[in-house]
């Protein structure tokens, strides 16, 4: 059998794998830990094991396809029913930065450090690449240290358009700079794809941007009109602090306007499963149909694993280039 699952209760490890019907493996850009959900085999008929498995004493798992450990983490729900199945949900380390919260105040310092901090404080084990731009103030009152930490991630970007993200692997919770992790696989239609769809809209397009002070005067104004032209004038109105400078106003009015006025695209595609491919990784989409050939990052990603089968379903996002191309929320 390809896959192989292990269960940690106190200090015994239990191979549970002939127990395992299927296995769902995902994780998203914009979720911190990345989820293993199992369906197992629950029978108390004689000759057959049960999984018997405590989620309060915090079990640990881990799962392997082809001898490779794709996933190690906590349980948190178990469910059983009148089936005889169960349902184990368990999520990588990088729960413990979605799960913890409090109110952080860093001052001068970089997304590594703020980072490593959190790390430390709350216990976690860590590597952590240097993002080395200082941010000035971050301020954040009751937020997570996911919050955190991605506040600190896309004000560095914003600095320097370079982009890091975190990552689970083997127990250990991981910053790296995405240019340093961009493995591209192929995926190819009528080749690795079995089925995708692509969804394009201008629904919430606007085409000029216009920023109001509390006393309804215009602080600043921006506007497309190539693309007025082509669907005519939409336009967003948003309030402003009118003690901002002119020259920051009109930043803040076109940065608004260079994100809204993008159509916005939807490219899923199902395929084979590949192991390395994953939320933050890129891929190379070939689709003659839709005359696509071009870079993707990952948005999304769900793997199944059943038997000796792997498939995939990838929600993709389209670059303009392989290196920090897209906004970050």
């Amino acid at each position: 059998m390809r896959m192989s699952l292990l269960v940690v209760k106190g200090s015994a490890t239990y191979d549970m794998t002939s127990l395992v019907e299927s296995v769902s493996w995902s994780g998203s850009k914009s979720s911190a830990p990345r989820t293993l959900e199992i369906s197992m085999l629950d029978s108390d008929r004689v000759g057959h094991d049960r999984p018997d498995i405590e989620v309060e004493d915090g079990n640990q798992c881990a799962f392997y396809w082809d001898g490779e450990e794709l996933f190690r983490g906590i349980i948190m729900r178990y469910s059983q029913s009148n089936r005889r199945k169960a349902t184990v949900k368990a999520y990588d380390n990088a729960v413990y930065l979605a799960n913890n919260s409090d109110t952080f105040v860093y001052k001068n310092k970089t997304g590594t450090q703020i980072f490593t901090d959190l790390c430390t404080r709350f216990g976690l084990d860590y590597t952590a690449a240097e993002t080395s731009y200082k941010i000035a103030d971050l301020t954040m009152p009751t937020t997570t240290c996911i919050d955190a930490i991605w506040s600190a991630l896309a004000k560095t970007y914003k600095a320097t358009g370079k982009r890091f993200y975190v990552l689970s692997q083997k127990g250990k919770l991981h910053l790296i700079a995405r240019a340093d992790n961009l493995v591209q696989w192929v995926l190819e239609e009528g080749a690795n794809i079995t089925s995708f769809q692509r969804d394009r809209s201008i629904e919430e397009v606007r085409t000029r941007i216009k920023l109001y002070s509390d006393a309804n005067k215009v602080l600043a104004e921006a506007k497309d009109t190539a693309i007025e032209a082509k669907i005519g004038i939409m336009q967003q109105a948003e309030g402003a602090d009118s003690k901002l400078s002119k020259a920051k106003l009109a930043e803040m009015a076109n940065t608004m306007l260079a994100k809204m006025k993008q159509a916005s695209e939807s490219f899923t595609i199902d395929g084979i499963g590949v192991p390395d491919v994953y939320s933050g990784k890129a891929i190379w989409a070939h689709v003659p149909y839709l005359g696509i050939s071009k870079t993707y990052y990952v948005d999304e990603d769900r793997h199944t694993f059943s038997m000796n089968n792997h498939t995939m379903s990838l929600t993709l996002n389209a670059v303009a280039d392989v290196e920090g191309a897209e906004d970050e929320d």
